[in-house]
């Protein structure tokens, strides 16, 4: 998987700014939950409710996806849940983060952002022997959850409002020996609000990978008698046990917050 973008001149706060290129990848059909499973109203409102599972996160390894009805079929809307879903677990087992990004640093401090190239190596292929699906469709939506075989998937939980205002870790992410976290967003740009979710978690697992080892090389050059900074950041980092702790969403952004314990992450 690989990603390049050129945005010079676009000043940003620091990294994360990239297109998500969608990994494919063969996993189970759904599965039909079965007797005693409350179908709980998860479909997102206004006021954004989502399952607790989706919101929090929990212990294990497993992925989540979802997709709406409208405007696809409802075959291929569950193709799509389970795509996400695959992905996702496939980037919580193991991913390879590699390439580099040329940012410059202005006199004024502000990172502008030039350009990346970025590639995902060393994802695990999910099939049908390493993946166990279990499925939930909600009014006019379809939710699944992907797990290891053998073994259960966790549960979706009941529906979870999200808070009205920003929660602090939008612009102060967590402090915690041991722990790297990040913050990814991405705009809501299409009537499939699912779209945009894979999009953040992507941002938020490339800034982990340059959090853990990246290599600076610098070349100053003059500007209006000051000096900037042009930099090509380099990255090399095989990551595991990615995790999506926490969500948030306005009318506009999605945002995720991801963390990863530094003993699961080692650097090239």
């Amino acid at each position: 998987m690989s990603s390049r973008t050129s945005h010079c001149p676009m000043t940003i706060a620091a990294t994360g700014l990239t297109w998500l290129a969608v990994l494919m990848i063969g996993c189970t059909g759904p599965r039909p939950r079965g007797p005693g499973h409350p179908q709980a109203p998860f479909a997102a409102t206004p006021e954004y409710r989502y399952p607790a599972l989706f919101c929090q996160g929990s212990d294990g390894v497993y992925g989540v996806g979802y997709s709406a009805v409208s405007p696809f079929s409802r075959d291929e809307a569950s193709a799509r849940a389970v795509t996400m879903a695959c992905r996702s677990l496939s980037w919580t087992l193991q991913v390879r983060v590699m390439g580099e990004r040329l940012v410059e640093r202005m006199p004024s401090g502000y990172l502008v952002f030039c350009g990346e190239s970025i590639r995902l190596l060393e994802v695990p292929e999910i099939t049908p022997r390493t993946c166990v699906l279990d499925t939930q469709w909600v009014g006019d939506q379809v939710w699944v959850v992907a797990a290891p075989s053998p073994g259960p998937t966790p549960a979706l939980g009941g529906p979870i409002l999200l808070p009205p205002t920003a929660p602090h870790w939008i612009k102060h992410p967590p402090q915690e020996p041991g722990i790297l976290y990040a913050v990814g967003s991405a705009p809501v740009a299409y009537a499939e609000e699912s779209e945009a979710w894979p999009q953040a978690e992507y941002r938020a697992l490339l800034d982990l990978g340059f959090a853990v080892k990246s290599t600076v090389t610098s070349l100053g050059k003059a500007l209006d008698r000051s000096l900037v900074g042009v930099e090509t950041i380099k990255v090399d980092t095989l990551v595991r046990g990615f995790r999506v702790v926490a969500r948030w969403r306005d009318a506009t952004h999605v945002h995720v917050l991801a963390r990863v314990a530094v003993e699961g992450t080692s650097g090239r």
